[in-house]
């Protein structure tokens, strides 16, 4: 019963493949030589393996007829099966402790787990550094997912949602989960596959999260134009992360800095909330190409773009053969409501309105200086 190749447990007699008494007797051996082992009276055994167990109402139910079978037929061996979790099983060991070994204590491992040699010639060494594409993409793409779940909800919740709209969230949703299910098997995310698996593991991704992406910038140009009339296209919103598997964090492949948008002198920043409450005291961060950009958000009060205060931090990375490029980050102190998008404008600002910003600037701290030295 360790894999779904092996036969199934079969206790009625009348039955040709009956072989409850075999596979019963195979199962108090194993329990009995591993408690030789060890020095408590209960023992642990994990039960499944990879790629196995995919039946859980099936597994369920022949692993309740191998305790049931072994309880009514087995009682002179003094075993007793139950299913468990590691917390009761470490709990029942405590009591063991307590009540026969009190004066007693475990020894303390402190070594690594890995590299671990599971067979001659076979070790598992790399784990957690292996393939940290693969690692990454999983990790933004379940972000990605946690967020666009929240919208498909909302969105089918809605009384006007057509069954057709529906339907394409799910079968989005569903790709979605697929793919990542699929990347999450212990031979994808710990890099044990070749490359050419890999490199295709990430190309679905990449499709799945696509099809998805889009579903999502429709639900929220729809929400951004009832809540501001503000009209926009799904397929205008883009993104400095091009997609699961092409993750950047420099300011080098964000849309503002494309030679078609670098001098646009205004833009609009959707900046999601995932989350079921509202994020107090936070900040927006957006990717610049250049300091000379102000912020402005949308409020509802005023039913307009108001200004806002915010700092832009300047960053200096260093790449292949000393070679450096700059970029710049916006923060805006803001807060976010849950599940929605806030909305900003960025404008980029003019020689006049910067040597402005500077003269202000530049009064402030004399007269923050004079007031210390008055002080």
């Amino acid at each position: 019963m360790q894999a779904e190749t092996n036969d199934p447990f079969v206790a009625d007699k009348k039955l040709r493949d009956f072989n409850a008494q075999k596979r019963a007797i195979a199962f108090i051996d194993m329990a009995i030589n591993l408690s030789d082992h060890v020095r408590e009276n209960h023992i642990i055994i994990p039960w499944g393996c990879d790629y196995s167990w995919m039946n859980a109402r099936s597994n369920y139910q022949e692993t309740e007829a191998l305790i049931d079978y072994v309880g009514t037929y087995f009682q002179e061996q003094n075993v007793t099966i139950r299913q468990s979790t590691p917390s009761e099983y470490l709990q029942a060991l405590q009591a063991d402790r307590f009540h026969y070994k009190a004066n007693e204590s475990y020894p303390v491992f402190e070594g690594d787990l890995l590299p671990f040699r599971e067979s001659k010639g076979n070790v598992w060494t790399g784990y957690f550094s292996q393939s940290p594409q693969t690692k990454a993409a999983v990790r933004q793409a379940s972000s990605l997912l946690h967020a666009q779940n929240k919208m498909y909800a909302l969105k089918a919740l809605q009384k006007d949602a057509s069954e057709q709209e529906i339907q394409a969230l799910m079968a989005a949703r569903s790709s979605q989960l697929e793919t990542l299910g699929l990347l999450n098997s212990g031979e994808n995310i710990a890099g044990q596959t070749v490359f050419s698996v890999q490199v295709d593991n990430l190309n679905r991704l990449g499709k799945a999260f696509s099809t998805g992406g889009q579903l999502f910038n429709q639900l929220l140009v729809d929400d951004v134009k009832q809540r501001t009339g503000i009209e926009l296209r799904a397929n205008s919103l883009v993104s400095c992360r091009d997609g699961p598997s092409q993750g950047n964090d420099t300011v080098l492949l964000c849309p503002v800095s494309q030679e078609a948008n670098r001098e646009k002198k205004e833009f609009l920043v959707l900046a999601f909330n995932p989350q079921m409450v509202e994020s107090k005291n936070s900040f927006a961060q957006i990717k610049l190409p250049s300091k000379e950009y102000r912020a402005q958000r949308w409020s509802a009060e005023a039913n307009d773009f108001v200004d806002v205060d915010s700092d832009t931090l300047e960053q200096t990375h260093f790449g292949y053969m000393t070679k450096t490029t700059k970029d710049f980050e916006m923060f805006i102190p803001t807060s976010f409501q849950a599940n929605r998008a806030e909305i900003f404008k960025i404008i980029k600002i003019s020689k006049e309105e910067k040597q402005k910003i500077e003269e202000k600037t530049e009064a402030e701290r004399q007269k923050k200086m004079a007031l210390a030295e008055a002080s």
